[in-house]
C-alpha cells in the first residue's frame, strides 16, 4: 500500500531577513518564494528576471552562495 498521503511537503525555507524587501518583491513577482526556489533558480533563471540586475544578482550571491562569482558572458 502506498504511503502518499503522509509524505511531508517540501521545505520551504522563508526569504524574510535575508534579502531586502524590494529584492524579495522581485522574487516573488517571478514565482521565487523560497531559498530552495532561489537555489533552482540561480544563476540564469534569477539574471532573467526583469529587476535583477548584476548588483542585485550579487547581493542574492553572497547571501546564499558565499563561495561562487558567476560570471555571465554578455
Amino acid at each position: 500500500m502506498s504511503n502518499e498521503y503522509n509524505k511531508s511537503p517540501p521545505p520551504h525555507t522563508p526569504l524574510d531577513g535575508l534579502l531586502s524587501d524590494r529584492v524579495i518583491r522581485i522574487l516573488a513577482k517571478n514565482g521565487v518564494h523560497s531559498v530552495e526556489a532561489v537555489k533552482q533558480a540561480y544563476p540564469l533563471r534569477l539574471l532573467r528576471m526583469h529587476g535583477i540586475g548584476m548588483l542585485r544578482f550579487r547581493k542574492i550571491e553572497m547571501a546564499f552562495f558565499p563561495d561562487q562569482c558567476y560570471a555571465p558572458d554578455f
